[in-house]
């Protein structure tokens, strides 16, 4: 029986995945002859295996090349023959990741330009990883989701990893900047020190900066290598001075472990045991105590290995610390070197983890050799992989036809194929949308502090709101009853929110709708990172559905979501298209009635829009009435944005509103407004 994917739901065989696998290869990396392997021969396998690497587990990228010229003169990618992968979703995302390598990473270009010091080569492979993630998302946007997923089975497949006071800080940093798009900061710090996590808010931006230097999809050669090139110079140029003080610590820990040991195994000068005696008694006591209270927690293999520095007590580091400083300069440089030939080692390791994990960064590049003659061949051998060759007229004839049908199959496997109109969008809103984001993270994640919340009943009556109520009955209009305060620490899960946007064909105007659609799309993928529920409505005579609240967050929702802008031209294949029409009132009141249907404690409804009502069924005494309702008869906080200008009516009418907002800033209010009604 052919061996299955471990996916209960997987149907197909190894041999089926692996075509659909090569096709998404081929079709992200844009090279539709790529060689995509599952066999080695055996003088690439004795290369793989030479760096530390298994052959029959490991994804990876590699290139030949030719020793004299350095030119790539071979490239494939490697899927491993058993792809036991935890789900098909998995596989599908490294698949992505290793095709996107193909597609931009170029430092073997730059090999003699890179700086050879320990940490360096780490950070540029971390950083490397960010772009090469991003250009999966922007090509295609199933693959992308496929890739997060993957990323998000890493982390999760170790719930209880840590690499604190062990692992040294530039190898968490390396760590810390591939996975900081998928964790939270409470997960991050609880796997790495906080000096580590400190070294990434000195750099993000940067990281972040190179994460978007990415070629378009028909970008020349020359420009993929230039765009490496600005990555290389952002990591060297501008990250990695940042983190001289952090790696200059960590050689300097490193040395004070290699003292320890050396005091531990008796291997120094009979002179320097005298100086430093009273210091490895503190050790050995140190050592002895934590031993006796540690009994039997250990396992064997454990107990025998060498006690590590960050074992012992603060004070006691730092009186290493300061008999490091005291020993003679020649023993310091030795001491020194050592740290750095063991920071080293630490950085293969990590390549290899990374490797391990999504790709091999770092591409092995074996030298062209001349082929073997038949008499030295074994039988043991399998025949050699085939090196390209010149095609004929009627060969690639057939080759562009193959390719053609893949590009076909890919944009089923990879679910939007090229980038859709919401893709673009989402490209332009990407640095938003990440603002946003990491502002979410603060109020939700675990170190919040309380924050107050404003509520229609109570006992302590928050006075500004007090006087907010006073202000808007004094104007005719209609006042917002929550006056009281609550504290309270708010988690995601609890919160529920509405985005109903008009659709009606003014919306058409001086650029309104697609700057709504682009504050849809910062909201709603960031909203959805952090867990909110949402739900997303557009009105014309009827609601207009582009996401229910019960909806999981995938790419078809995204399809449907591209409508927002087609709708208000009444051209939406399969939509409402009434855009003569703008019925407020009545479509207000429904969507506050499914709102008021979920079981989130909290739930907001924010309401865009640019015309006074003018519907089929209702007009502005209606639209009144429905805020009244919300307003009175549920906890719906209600919140509208007046889109352009002469929009001072949406003031009016609704309790919480901005008006006459420019369309370039609105995706920025859109956010601050969240925001404000988040944390108050």
């Amino acid at each position: 029986m052919k061996e299955k994917l471990v996916n209960p739901a997987a149907t197909e065989t190894i041999e089926g995945i692996h075509e659909r696998l090569q096709t998404l290869v081929r079709t992200v990396s844009g090279k539709y002859d790529l060689d995509v392997r599952s066999h080695l021969s055996p003088d690439e396998r004795a290369s793989i295996a030479a760096g530390g690497t298994d052959p029959d587990s490991t994804w990876f990228r590699m290139t030949k090349n030719d020793p004299k010229t350095g030119k790539v003169v071979e490239e494939f990618v490697y899927i491993p023959p058993t792809i036991i992968e935890r789900s098909e979703t998995e596989a599908f995302g490294k698949a992505a990741h290793e095709a996107a390598h193909v597609a931009m990473t170029r430092m073997e270009h730059f090999t003699e330009d890179m700086p050879t010091l320990p940490g360096h080569q780490s950070i540029l492979m971390a950083v490397e990883e960010r772009p090469t993630d991003q250009y999966v998302r922007d090509t295609f946007a199933g693959a992308g989701e496929w890739l997060d997923k993957a990323r998000r089975f890493e982390i999760d497949k170790e719930p209880e990893f840590s690499a604190k006071g062990r692992v040294p800080a530039f190898a968490q940093l390396a760590n810390i900047i591939v996975y900081e798009p998928h964790a939270s900061r409470e997960e991050l710090g609880e796997r790495y020190d906080e000096k580590a996590l400190n070294a990434y808010e000195k750099i993000r931006e940067e990281v972040e900066r190179a994460e978007h230097t990415i070629p378009s999809d028909y970008s020349e050669e020359t420009e993929r290598i230039d765009l490496a090139r600005e990555r290389l110079r952002i990591v060297s140029e501008e990250i990695w001075p940042k983190l001289q003080e952090m790696f200059e610590e960590d050689i300097k820990n490193e040395m004070s472990q290699q003292l320890m040991n050396q005091l531990l195994k008796e291997k120094l000068e009979e002179q320097l045991k005298e100086l430093l005696q009273s210091i490895l008694e503190e050790i050995l006591s140190e050592l002895e105590k934590k031993s006796e209270s540690e009994e039997g927690k250990q396992a064997p293999e454990e107990e025998s290995s060498s006690p590590n520095v960050s074992d012992l007590s603060p004070e006691l580091q730092q009186k290493i610390k300061e008999a490091l400083d005291s020993l003679p300069e020649d023993l310091k440089e030795k001491l020194r070197q050592k740290a750095i030939e063991d920071l080293k080692e630490v950085e293969k390791e990590l390549a290899k983890e990374m490797q391990a994990d999504l790709s091999e960064q770092n591409k092995i590049e074996v030298e062209v050799t001349e082929e073997k003659s038949e008499s030295t061949k074994t039988e043991s051998e399998p025949e050699p992989v085939e090196k390209p060759k010149t095609l004929s007229d009627d060969e690639m004839a057939e080759r562009l036809a193959k390719a053609r049908e893949d590009m076909k199959k890919a944009e089923k496997i990879a679910g939007e194929g090229k980038k859709s109109r919401y893709d673009e969008v989402y490209r332009d809103v990407f640095d938003k949308e990440q603002k946003l984001y990491r502002q979410l993270e603060d109020i939700f994640f675990p170190n919040v502090k309380s924050k107050v919340k404003l509520v229609s009943g109570g006992s302590t009556p928050n006075l500004r709101a007090v006087f907010q109520r006073d202000a808007t009955l004094a104007a005719g209009g209609v006042p917002d009853n929550r006056i009281f305060e609550r504290r309270v620490t708010p988690e995601a899960k609890d919160y529920a929110l509405t985005l109903l946007i008009d659709l009606s064909g003014s919306m058409s105007g001086g650029n309104k709708i697609q700057e709504a659609f682009k504050a849809s799309v910062m909201l709603v993928e960031a909203l959805n990172r952090v867990g909110i529920t949402i739900e997303v409505l557009g009105f014309q005579d009827n609601l207009v559905l582009f996401k229910s609240a019960d909806e999981t967050f995938t790419d078809d929702i995204r399809k449907r979501m591209n409508g927002i802008e087609l709708e208000v031209e009444g051209r939406n294949p399969g939509g409402r298209n009434m855009p003569s029409y703008n019925d407020d009132g009545p479509c207000l009141l429904e969507a506050s009635e499914r709102l008021n249907q979920l079981p989130q404690r909290e739930k907001i409804l924010m309401v865009v829009s640019d015309g006074v009502p003018s519907g089929r069924r209702s007009d502005e005494r209606d639209l009144k009435r429905a805020i009244s309702h919300v307003a009175d008869k549920t906890d719906i906080r209600l919140l509208a944005l007046g889109l352009g200008s002469g929009t001072e009516h949406v003031k009016r009418y609704y309790p919480n509103a901005i008006a006459n907002i420019d369309s370039s800033k609105f995706s920025e209010v859109v956010g601050e407004m969240i925001l404000k009604a988040l944390q108050e």
